[in-house]
């Protein structure tokens, strides 16, 4: 059994809030009666290599938009009217293992005039971490290591004040470590553990909530000690190969010939002009990165992904049960659960870097997921309507 939820519409919206500007322009009500489009059937993903980068569509391929039933011409016309206002991104909305809708909205890359599609591929930020947990959990699941092991049993050089963290409070954010660290460059494990942990814990292990991206870039090295493998080699091989995820790589490999959406901030940042000098994915993928967030990925991909979190074939499930059950407060491991005030549970994350925006949300027990990815600041109440527009309308 789970043993913390939010159930209140208000807790949601405050999580959604999360350093969350609005776009400018008007708020757009939910059109009630959109004229129809031309609707596709589902698609299926092929099947691709486990270790390249490649996009499908770069064959000839690529997923065309999807807007499907009354819920689907409604969200599709809804975001229309909010690109007008700013938002940029992609959707991708599942109900009952449906797709209701696969749409980009917006440029992916201004100048160029690149257009928003499905496959355009996003820096993720924090949504990242649910695969840093997968990963820890695989090798539980494969007798490398325990979830309940400490840290120091993995890591050398683990300090006196912090001996007695376990991996499962690293997963949950209750290890007492702060967010982050200035120790947090490179790739010198040696050089960034003992520089990092030279502080005071906030809390005794397990007893209080700190999120803390610290905490996830050493669960990154801990993947490493298990597996034998570079964190990104272990990810690409054991979790995003199954999953199919064609398009989905990291921070500082080569991403060429995928199609990147370029990031924009409203709040020029970095000297940049708002809102006209873009950012790319990060060119480095070290400590400041590894575990936390980094990832770069698609709606397509983040679909097959969920479809591998539905299934028994990677994670069992028993092993999905403790990763989706919450420590303190609604945190499980690299994911929130809470329920909306209609009793619906929801499993979600989020992510905010440079520009990129995005948001996951997953509804096991209707086999549906909510997915938007923005490459634009943008309004994370736009999340509460596609909800309503899904759940509360027939298909």
């Amino acid at each position: 059994m789970r043993n913390s939820r939010i159930r209140m519409s208000e807790a949601v919206m405050g999580w959604l809030a999360l350093s969350a500007p609005t776009v400018s322009g008007p708020q757009t009500p939910l059109p009630q009666d959109p004229g129809r489009e031309p609707q596709a059937d589902r698609q299926t993903l092929e099947p691709g290599s486990r270790h390249t980068l490649e996009l499908g569509g770069s064959k000839g391929t690529a997923s065309a938009p999807i807007v499907s039933g009354r819920a689907g011409e409604r969200i599709d016309a809804y975001l229309q009217a909010r690109s007008a206002g700013g938002f940029s991104g992609t959707a991708m909305i599942v109900r009952q293992d449906k797709i209701i809708l696969q749409k980009g909205y917006g440029m992916a890359d201004r100048a160029k005039n690149i257009a928003n599609t499905p496959e355009t591929v996003f820096e993720i930020a924090s949504l990242s971490k649910q695969f840093t947990a997968a990963a820890v959990f695989l090798l539980a699941q494969d007798g490398k290591l325990k979830v309940d092991d400490r840290m120091a049993d993995h890591l050398e050089g683990v300090p006196q004040q912090f001996s007695d963290v376990t991996i499962y409070h690293l997963l949950t954010h209750t290890s007492g470590l702060p967010s982050a660290s200035g120790a947090l460059r490179g790739m010198d494990l040696a050089r960034v553990l003992p520089e990092a942990l030279r502080c005071t814990p906030l809390a005794p292990p397990g007893e209080e909530y700190h999120y803390s991206n610290l905490g996830y870039a050493l669960l990154s090295s801990i993947v490493e000690q298990a597996s034998g493998m570079r964190f990104e080699e272990f990810c690409h091989k054991r979790l995003f190969g199954p999953a199919e995820m064609k398009s989905t790589g990291f921070c500082g490999e080569t991403l060429e010939g995928l199609p990147l959406a370029l990031g924009y901030s409203g709040s020029g940042m970095h000297g940049r002009v708002p809102n006209v000098d873009p950012y790319a994915p990060a060119d480095q993928f070290g400590f400041e990165y590894r575990g936390m967030g980094g990832v770069c990925t698609s709606a397509i991909d983040l679909l097959a992904w969920e479809r591998v979190l539905q299934s028994d074939n990677l994670l069992n499930r028993e092993t999905k049960e403790r990763l989706f059950t919450p420590y303190k407060g609604n945190y499980a491991c690299g994911w929130e659960v809470f329920r909306f005030s209609d009793g619906r549970e929801c499993i979600g994350h989020g992510g905010d870097v440079r520009g990129y925006h995005c948001k996951m949300w997953r509804f096991p027990d209707d086999s549906s997921i909510i997915v938007v990815l923005s490459n634009n600041t943008f309004d994370y109440g736009i999340l509460i309507v596609l909800y309503e527009a899904l759940f509360d309308t027939g298909t």
